[in-house]
């Protein structure tokens, strides 16, 4: 069965606007992937940005409780060396009122 020159050339044009069909589902398709991939890149980056915002929140707290920490040691240091020399001022009371007694006591 051969063809007439009309039916290649409509064989041929057939061909050429499936051709050029594909051509465009390919470069839409192209378009569709190079979109999905630019969304998917700015939502790592967000996803990125929102993990260094949180890092960063966390490290704040830690600092802010290491100085919370510090700040406490020292209250607890103050205090301490307030307590001890009101134990050092009673003590030496204590002495006083004794010799106090014992001299009262010899008179």
């Amino acid at each position: 069965a051969t063809m007439t020159i009309e039916e290649e050339v409509q064989t041929a044009l057939e061909a050429e606007e499936r051709l050029e069909a594909s051509e465009e589902a390919a470069a839409e398709a192209y378009a569709r992937a190079e979109v999905r991939c630019r969304e998917q890149q700015q939502a790592e980056n967000s996803q990125l940005t929102e993990l260094q915002a949180q890092q960063h929140l966390e490290t704040c707290e830690m600092q802010e409780m290491v100085q919370c920490l510090d700040d406490t040691e020292g209250r607890e240091l103050i205090l301490n060396l307030e307590l001890r020399a009101l134990q050092e001022k009673a003590t030496e009371e204590a002495e006083l009122k004794e010799d106090l007694a014992a001299a009262e006591f010899e008179q």
